[in-house]
């Protein structure tokens, strides 16, 4: 058996060190250059830079992704000034039609109204229709915790993760 990694040269590259305030800044001047309401932009960016500060490796929902989110509001995959329409509601459930928004903002609305209802209630469910990628699920959970409440924060996805012993992704993450 091979050790492939002794055929590769490999380059130290440098750390650079940027202050939280200076990378959350540039986040959000990249994200004001696509058709995003300001206020919609401040949530992505501090939601990239937020999840970067976890630091948890491999995940990918850090400012790595800022690309793809310009990208993706540029091409018209998100819709950047979609409405939140409740289709459907109760005093502790809601059903939201999210028409393909920015679904970074579309969980950060859903989960400020599942904390609303939960205040009444003693719970509070939220769901949406018709979002879009809405990054690390922690950012919108983590508005329960600081409000007192216990936050879940999910999302469907298509298959893009073998399960253990597989080939073919299968799993969505």
């Amino acid at each position: 058996m091979s050790d492939y990694s002794a055929d590769y040269k490999t380059e130290q590259i440098p750390l650079h060190y940027v202050p939280v305030d200076g990378l959350r800044a540039v986040t959000e001047a990249i994200l004001r250059t696509t058709d995003l309401a300001p206020d919609d932009a401040v949530i992505i960016a501090d939601a990239l830079v937020t999840s970067e500060l976890r630091n948890l490796q491999g995940q990918g929902q850090g400012v790595r992704r800022v690309r793809a989110y310009v990208d993706r509001v540029r091409q018209r995959h998100v819709a950047p000034h979609a409405p939140f329409d409740v289709v459907k509601e109760s005093p502790a459930l809601a059903l939201v039609d999210a028409h393909n928004g920015p679904g970074t903002v579309v969980a950060v609305k859903a989960m400020r109204m599942a904390i609303a209802k939960a205040k009444v209630c003693g719970m509070g469910m939220v769901l949406v229709r018709h979002s879009t990628h809405f990054g690390s699920a922690s950012y919108s959970a983590s508005q329960a915790l600081a409000a007192g409440c216990i936050g879940v924060s999910m999302t469907n996805a298509g298959p893009e993760m073998a399960p253990w012993g597989g080939i073919d992704g299968v799993v969505g993450t």
